[in-house]
């Protein structure tokens, strides 16, 4: 199974541009195995999507590249992390969002 796997959204979805960088909280939260993640972005940028642990160290790096202005989505399998609570961090034209999510085995 793939770590990250990279959903596109409907037209409609795409179309409803937000004014800043927008991260989502991650749903299922809290989650076992797998859970979808998904934010915005207000102009194109180069996204950098890291997960840390509660000691801020990063335990994986999603980075996605290039991504056009609107929404996006992806859903993140969570294999070899423990349990525990974890933080989403998002990078994009120099904006960041975190959220924490909670990984329960």
């Amino acid at each position: 199974t793939p770590l990250v796997e990279l959903q596109e959204l409907g037209e409609g979805q795409k179309d409803q541009v937000p004014e800043t960088v927008k991260l989502e909280q991650n749903y299922p939260n809290p989650f076992s195995d797998r859970t979808t993640i998904r934010y915005a972005l207000s102009e194109e940028a180069d996204v950098k999507i890291v997960v840390c642990d509660l000691l801020g160290r990063e335990v994986r790096d999603l980075t996605v590249g290039r991504k056009q202005t609107g929404w996006h989505q992806f859903t993140l399998a969570t294999q070899n992390l423990p349990s525990g609570t974890y933080f989403l961090q998002l990078e994009a034209g120099g904006k960041e969002a975190t959220r924490s999510m909670k990984l329960v085995r």
